[in-house]
């Protein structure tokens, strides 16, 4: 195998396969594998929970194929400014990297030991845009689940029912939610969890592309096929809460509130209380004025308030700041000035939205305070 390939090219394969590998200790699924044939060289990687595949331009003087560290040939990449690399296949699996002012020799591993990768398309299949997938990740991503004693909300919810997509993502102290519909009339309804880290790869390989995706899955698996770039993941077996009834609440009140008058006065609570591993505040609906609030400490608090068109009773709510940051941080993506917040009581979920997004909310519960 001998091939010419642009160094930015390279960089670029690389870095969507590398994330890939770090994740493994195993020799073979430390290494990617490349593939020399039809003027194209193709790099397929795999953990075992997520697998890749990728074709890309190059000059193919001779066919063939061989293991790689994909790691170490990025760091040469990376610190190289030449246009062009050119990566020979030698004997007894040795491989010369080379470029007009620089030569290294990296071990291979035999390319029929690495495990087949198969890429077919899946029984549930359908097409999405790009951005419609990177912001569905990025409005929903912060309120999914870290803890492994509840591995089912360790990922995102997919569900598919009406002719509609629905998307959820929780943990046991907030809720993402939404959802659009879907073109395609031959999909069946199902539920699927596709896991965190999964995301956050697929989130990667779709960074910087602009082109219609196309999506399926099974029972166990999960694909996106887009631009010569293929991605699998394994899904998250386990059933996902019915959160329905809870996402269909309506609260009876409603007021809109200044995302950045609101965030920096949380982010001012937090700074008199940053010894705490959980920093609670205390939002109160008066008339006329929302009151964020500290509890008061031996060494500091604080209030601020910042004025809603608001004539009912007085609601006091605690909620966990660093969770209301996150769901603020999400609202001001969509270019909103302003969120809406709906609530019923102290103790009742509070609901998030935003005019931006008719299809997104989020829920909060509220933290019991005794001040």
């Amino acid at each position: 195998m001998k091939i010419i390939i642009k160094r930015e090219i390279l960089i670029q394969a690389l870095s969507l396969v590398s994330p890939i590998l770090q994740k493994t200790n195993e020799t073979i699924l430390s290494s990617s594998l490349f593939e020399a044939k039809d003027n194209k060289l193709y790099i397929k990687a795999t953990n075992y929970e997520v697998s890749f595949c990728g074709s890309f331009p190059a000059t193919i003087e001779k066919e063939g194929h061989i293991c790689l560290d994909a790691i170490k040939l990025l760091t040469i990449a990376k610190n190289t400014q030449e246009e062009e690399i050119t990566i020979h296949k030698k004997e007894n699996n040795w491989v010369d990297v080379e470029y007009t002012n620089g030569s290294f020799k990296l071990s291979g591993i035999d390319a029929n030991d690495y495990p087949e990768i198969v890429f077919d398309t899946l029984e549930n299949n359908f097409t999405l845009s790009s951005d419609q997938i990177k912001q569905t990740i990025d409005q929903l991503f912060f309120a999914i689940s870290d803890n492994e004693a509840r591995r089912n909300l360790m990922g995102l919810n997919l569900r598919i029912q009406d002719g509609k997509l629905h998307w959820t993502s929780a943990d046991s102290f907030r809720v993402g939610y939404t959802h659009f519909p879907i073109e395609e009339n031959n999909v069946q309804e199902a539920s699927i969890i596709i896991p965190r880290k999964s995301l956050v790869d697929m989130k990667r390989i779709l960074a910087t592309i602009t082109s219609d995706v196309q999506i399926s899955f099974d029972e166990n698996s999960f694909q996106i096929e887009v631009d010569d770039i293929y991605f699998k993941s394994k899904l998250i077996n386990g059933e996902y809460p019915n959160l329905t009834t809870l996402l269909a609440k309506q609260n009876p009140y409603t007021v809109e509130i200044p995302c950045r008058q609101l965030k920096h006065a949380i982010y001012q609570m937090q700074a008199l209380v940053d010894n705490q591993i959980t920093v609670v505040v205390k939002i109160t609906l008066e008339e006329g004025k929302l009151i964020v609030e500290t509890q008061k400490l031996e060494t500091a608090e604080g209030r601020q308030e910042i004025s809603i068109a608001y004539n009912e009773d007085s609601v006091p709510i605690g909620v966990n700041a660093k969770f209301l940051l996150d769901i603020i941080s999400v609202l001001e993506t969509a270019g909103e000035e302003n969120l809406q917040m709906s609530f019923e009581g102290s103790l009742q979920p509070i609901i998030f939205s935003s005019s931006q997004w008719d299809n997104f909310i989020s829920l909060l519960m509220p933290v019991k305070i005794k001040w």
